[in-house]
């Protein structure tokens, strides 16, 4: 049940907005307000979705991996980066990556059921109810 939590959790960060008659379309990013203040909830920023209990981005939002990772208790993760349209992230390897302001990352954690089939998901009926922090 602690596994099913903790990807519920993982997942909620990244549940569908839900959909208000008349209201424009989730796209990542919203309306750019993020910028100045950020919005009160983190499916706001529709970054990805959740289907088949697995995290999927949207349309224009990339997934990446780093070159090195770390050991995390045998968690999943999922990362994520998008760029306002119009621009575009420099790159340079003597420096770090120069990303636009607006730019959003992010990375998700989930555990297997069964840490002997990772491959499967966790908790396709988990409750979408958990209590999430956003980092400024």
């Amino acid at each position: 049940m602690r596994r099913c939590t903790a990807v519920a959790i993982a997942l909620v960060a990244c549940s569908s907005t839900p959909v208000t008659p008349g209201a424009p379309p989730c796209t990542p990013g919203g309306d750019g307000s993020y910028v100045d203040t950020q919005y009160d909830t983190l499916s706001a920023y529709c970054m990805v979705t959740v289907q088949n209990a697995r995290i999927v981005p949207r349309p224009g939002v990339m997934p990446y991996a780093p070159n090195g990772t770390l050991f995390s208790d045998y968690a999943i993760k999922s990362r994520t980066a998008w760029a306002p349209k119009g621009t575009t992230v420099a790159y340079d390897p003597q420096k770090p990556f120069d990303m636009p302001v607006g730019s959003i990352l992010t990375k998700s954690f989930g555990l297997p059921a069964d840490l002997r089939h990772p491959e499967r998901p966790c908790c396709p009926t988990a409750p979408p109810a958990a209590r999430l922090r956003r980092v400024r």
